[in-house]
């Protein structure tokens, strides 16, 4: 960040050095005017003459330290306090945070926190936007695929082909979640049943060779209608389980979701047995995920939501102590371990 760039020469440091400055030169000259005057009488009048000359140059050094903090605090100081009325009158706003002299340390790590704070706003709504987007731009008319999908799931029943009317059933529903509901957040069954949709749709190309489950350790289903979660968080990482993990190996495989929690979080792994990722892959991929910025780089252009998307994502929502991890080893399998808030419906 620019504003973090700033000398540490901060106004408050500025008037420190010249306050010293001035009053060792004011005791200096203060002392030989004294021994001046007492000892005018004892003294020879060349020794008190050097005296005289001394106390006559450090009031000219007087002089120019004056000068010197008048350049190098008065100027500075007013330089800032012009930035600082004009944003105060709405004239200014970036340069806020790059003034030409910083008041004090304390302001410069307010200023900066206010500046990421201020991006994070921006980038979560960015982030909401662009989701919006995605469904949206999928949505070319929700009423005819609706409509399309059930005439040809209508079809499938009476010819006796349940396999597709159920595929049919499961697209329409995990469409209908897609497109219709553009809100931030969704219950966590919510979630579960729009990745429950999406498994039954793969299952139409993969067959039974590709297992589905959710595990609840300690809490019943009914608990997770009442607790929150972002929207569209859950999906990629099982679509992402499903193509890096199981369809490059043979199309078989199983994927566990395993819903648990503590007093204040919510930790959802999202488990396959696929090929796996060797040790240097996934300490790569940690890295990225763990120092994710959650900025204006972490939207990437694609379609869909990437994992480092999700991650980011939830980083902006909750910060940075949330968000994935991803444990995996190679022909053994991943897990992709999210962790999140527990957020009950009624704070929202």
């Amino acid at each position: 960040m620019k504003f973090m760039k700033k000398t540490e020469w901060t106004v408050e440091k500025r008037l420190i050095f010249c306050a010293c400055l001035t009053a060792a030169f004011m005791i200096l000259e203060g002392v030989l005017l004294l021994i001046s005057v007492m000892c005018a009488h004892s003294w020879s009048s060349e020794i008190l003459n050097v005296i005289r000359i001394l106390t006559a140059l450090l009031g000219l050094l007087l002089t120019a330290l004056l000068i010197f903090s008048y350049r190098f605090l008065v100027i500075p100081y007013l330089k800032t306090r012009k930035v600082l009325e004009n944003f105060n009158r709405g004239i200014l706003f970036d340069e806020i945070f790059s003034l030409p002299c910083s008041l004090s340390q304390e302001m410069d790590i307010a200023l900066a926190k206010f500046e990421i704070l201020l991006d994070k706003k921006e980038m979560a709504k960015i982030s909401v936007e662009q989701s919006k987007y995605l469904a949206l731009q999928n949505q070319i008319s929700p009423h005819f695929l609706y409509n399309t999908l059930d005439a040809i799931r209508g079809d499938a029943l009476m010819a006796g082909l349940e396999n597709i009317s159920d595929t049919l059933e499961a697209l329409s529903a995990y469409f209908a979640y897609s497109i219709s509901n553009l809100e931030q957040y969704a219950t966590v069954m919510e979630e579960i049943r729009n990745v429950s949709d999406y498994i039954t749709v793969q299952k139409y190309r993969f067959g039974e060779s590709l297992k589905f489950d959710v595990e609840y350790v300690e809490d019943d289903p009914e608990y997770f209608e009442t607790i929150c979660m972002p929207r569209f968080v859950l999906q990629p990482i099982v679509e992402n389980a499903i193509y890096h993990g199981l369809e490059v190996r043979d199309k078989r495989g199983s994927i566990r979701i395993r819903l648990q929690r503590t007093r204040t979080r919510l930790i959802i792994d999202v488990i396959d047995d696929g090929v796996g990722m060797s040790w240097n892959a996934v300490e790569v991929l940690n890295q990225k995920l763990v120092h994710a910025e959650g900025g204006r780089n972490a939207v990437q252009k694609k379609k869909g939501i990437a994992l480092i998307n999700v991650n980011s994502r939830i980083k902006l929502l909750f910060g940075r102590e949330y968000g994935l991890y991803v444990y995996s080893t190679e022909d053994v399998g991943t897990d992709v371990k999210m962790t999140l808030p527990v957020t009950p419906m009624e704070r929202l």
